[in-house]
């Protein structure tokens, strides 16, 4: 599994997600990329399995000539790629292939899969989520928080102080710096074996480009 986090106001955006990859109870890598810039307007992270992952890359992503889907967000970054649509085309290539995950997974199934979305519409950030973990339907943002993968509990004391360290001043100004430690506060303090300490950061008015913060 996998965190990932955006958080998006009216002025500005930024997704985050953690960079362990797990095969089983094995980590194979801490440094694995799980986002993608599809253009200066718009970018995706994933949450999940890389075989369900890797579908939601496909939706987005047809004619790419791919290669295996652990290094697919790694190869795209290197090779500069793009995509020629915007955020209500990607929107809704996830949304069709969102659905059909969700009729594949059983209730209660330790297999989920999440997705983030960040872009512009009607000139102004936005940002879209989707979790087949416990969501009916995904929500759609232009102020606040959303969280997908290896989340706290709903209602649970972790998720409550998780929300605080994210929300802070309610912008996005340096919001890096509190998605990051949302993400450590939940691989760390609350001992989460799925997610690490490594973030990875996009942020919409810097054209999505990554960034990497590492742990100590």
């Amino acid at each position: 599994m996998t965190l990932g986090i955006g958080f998006v106001d009216p002025s500005d955006g930024v997704i985050a997600v953690d960079g362990r990859l797990k095969r089983g109870d094995i980590v194979r890598s801490e440094t694995v990329l799980k986002s993608m810039r599809l253009n200066d307007r718009l970018a995706v992270a994933f949450a999940g399995r890389m075989g369900d992952i890797r579908r939601l890359q496909e939706v987005l992503a047809p004619d790419y000539s791919w290669s295996d889907s652990i290094q697919f967000c790694q190869d795209w970054e290197d090779q500069a790629l793009s995509v020629p649509y915007g955020y209500a085309n990607a929107r809704n290539r996830l949304a069709v292939e969102m659905r059909r995950l969700r009729k594949e997974i059983q209730p209660g199934d330790d297999r989920a899969v999440g997705v983030l979305l960040i872009g512009k519409a009607r000139g102004a950030p936005v940002l879209w989520g989707w979790d087949t973990g416990d969501a009916d339907k995904p929500k759609e943002y232009t102020h606040g928080v959303a969280i997908v993968g290896a989340r706290p509990k709903t209602g649970s004391p972790g998720l409550r102080a998780l929300l605080r360290i994210l929300e802070g001043d309610r912008t996005a100004k340096r919001a890096e710096g509190r998605l990051s430690r949302g993400i450590r506060y939940c691989a760390d303090d609350l001992g989460n074996p799925d997610i690490n300490a490594n973030v990875s950061t996009r942020r919409l008015s810097e054209k999505n480009l990554c960034r990497w913060h590492m742990s100590d």
